[in-house]
């Protein structure tokens, strides 16, 4: 054993001395040193990511290399972990390096900074600063780019190599707007700008997109339903309502002008719905249903199909909650959940497919680290040419959803100030510390966004509750009141372009669909008046047709 530590020594030392004394001449070199972690939750992935993906970022053929992270690892290896900014100096000497690049990587909420130091090892007072400040640890990697850049053009100064890596790096990432370019320039961080307006041309301000009064409502008896959407259940090329409540989901067709209730799914004992989404996903020509479930502190979702006139579960008692979504430009897609065990939204999102009969997670799907499975939705909403992500998101500070516009790196780009919109009413409740204590997980609002009447304009639709009435009355409920609205982006803010006007009740979901197969899609609205001590609720859905103008 001692033979074989020997040898790995003398190896070792051998491979530092070939490597530090083999520099081309003129060449630079860099030692980028691991990033400490400041933060209570496990980032050691990312802090290893950008170590791996740095030395590509900032390495110039023949220029400026980056010498290899085990020899300062191993290194490293033999010094004290509190040792002083000296000897990190003494270090790169050792390892011939002319910089070395030191940091720390903090996470504060939903809040990520990478802040470094380039140190001259010839000139231990020759320190430049270098940052990055991200919401979101998804937007920490697409930046890493532009770091990369500054930090070679600090150490290389201008010139071709430089030039022609700058611009390769402009190439590679799609153009950005004035804002983003600024942002670039000076480093300005979110913390101390927070958030950057787009601004674009105004746009022409759009016919009504539904008419102003509804041409069918109907009651709903029972308990509270919370979650709507339409597909083909039964195979027969039209498309079914289906609406969920806690413990039920109800199944109707557009028949004789109005919905005829055909099905009613119960759910068992221990699930609790959260959410449905479906979609043909298994190609066998009939839409499954996901029902997104949950028991005490994790989900035990499943999924349904018609099979001979009843509903089988072909999987059943999965730990994931699902969504059905289908990105601008992309097929669509399952998505996927696993609960956190403090936040049931709080892990990776993953792309799932079927193999065998049996669905398994393929990908992993990127999204700002402060946004979950049911928040958002993809869109070139500014139409600047990229996509936008619009989504409900609370925040660092905040324990309310709040309608914000990132852009594709996860940047705020715009914020609800004055419009008020959300109001989340869906939960369910969860246990915690040990299934001891419930609290209630809040489902934020829906966000509908396409440009519905072809007019090469999107249309975002979401919801808007609020309370009215004495104190009595606002003890009875969170809100008692509620209305949708369409809105479009005027180049400046979202301004309003229709509003289902107030309603009894607040709204608990919504969609559009063409459930009555006349070519034009309605507007069907669900809200819920709650009355009483026991919040007995009435459910009451409301369809408005498209405003022929807008056709």
């Amino acid at each position: 054993m001692s033979k074989k530590l020997l040898l790995t020594a003398l190896l070792l030392n051998a491979f530092v001395f070939i490597a530090c004394n083999t520099a081309c001449a003129g060449e630079l070199r860099i030692a980028i040193f691991p990033f400490s972690v400041h933060t209570q939750d496990d980032i050691s992935y990312i802090r290893d990511g950008i170590t791996s993906l740095l030395p590509s970022r900032i390495a110039v053929s023949g220029r400026l290399s980056v010498i290899d992270s085990f020899l300062i690892r191993s290194e490293l290896g033999k010094l004290p972990a509190d040792h002083p900014l000296t000897t990190d100096v003494s270090l790169g000497k050792k390892l011939n390096a002319d910089y070395i690049l030191i940091g720390s990587i903090t996470k504060i909420g939903a809040n990520v900074s990478l802040d470094t130091r380039l140190v001259s090892s010839t000139d231990p007072d020759d320190v430049t600063p270098f940052f990055i400040q991200s919401i979101g640890l998804n937007d920490m990697l697409p930046q890493l780019t532009s770091f990369g850049a500054r930090v070679r053009q600090k150490i290389l100064g201008s010139g071709p190599e430089t030039e022609a890596a700058a611009a390769q790096t402009k190439a590679a990432r799609p153009a950005a707007s004035g804002d983003e370019q600024a942002a670039d320039e000076t480093l300005e961080s979110p913390l101390e700008s927070e958030y950057q307006t787009v601004v674009q041309p105004r746009g022409e301000k759009k016919p009504p997109l539904f008419d102003a009064s509804s041409f069918y409502s109907l009651d709903l008896p029972g308990e509270s339903l919370h979650c709507m959407t339409s597909a083909d259940v039964d195979g027969d090329g039209t498309n079914e309502l289906l609406l969920s409540g806690e413990h039920r989901v109800l199944i109707y067709k557009w028949a004789e002008g109005g919905l005829k209730l055909t099905g009613e799914l119960k759910t068992g004992t221990d699930e609790h719905v959260v959410r449905i989404d479906t979609s043909d996903t298994n190609k066998n020509g009939r839409d499954e249903i996901f029902v997104s479930s949950f028991e005490k502190s994790a989900p035990n979702s499943y999924v349904l199909e018609a099979k001979e006139g009843s509903y089988s579960r072909i999987a059943k008692s999965l730990p994931w909650f699902f969504r059905i979504y289908q990105p601008p430009g992309k097929r669509l897609m399952i998505m996927g959940q696993n609960a956190g065990d403090t936040n049931p939204f709080g892990n990776m999102i993953y792309t799932f497919s079927w193999k065998n009969n049996t669905l398994e997670a393929r990908n992993e799907f990127l999204i700002p680290e402060s946004l979950q499975l049911y928040s958002f939705v993809q869109a070139d909403i500014d139409g600047d040419g990229r996509l936008e992500y619009i989504a409900f998101n609370k925040g660092i500070l905040s324990y309310q959803y709040q309608l914000t516009i990132f852009s594709s790196l996860g940047r705020m780009r715009w914020r609800d100030q004055h419009l008020k919109l959300g109001g989340e009413v869906n939960y369910f409740t969860k246990r915690v510390y040990g299934n001891d204590i419930e609290q209630k997980e809040f489902l934020p609002m829906r966000i509908l966004c396409d440009d519905y009447n072809q007019d090469g304009r999107l249309d975002l639709i979401t919801g808007r509750n609020s309370k009215k009435g004495n104190v009595l009355t606002a003890r009875l409920t969170q809100y008692n009141q509620g209305e949708v609205c369409c809105l479009n982006w005027d180049g400046y803010d979202l301004s309003q372009n229709w509003s289902s006007g107030m309603m009894d009740g607040y709204v608990a979901d919504y969609g559009v669909f063409d459930l009555d197969g006349d070519g034009r899609k309605e507007i069907f609205i669900l809200s819920v008046t709650e009355s009483g001590m026991l919040s007995r609720g009435k459910n009451r859905l409301t369809v408005f047709r498209q405003a022929p103008s807008a056709h």
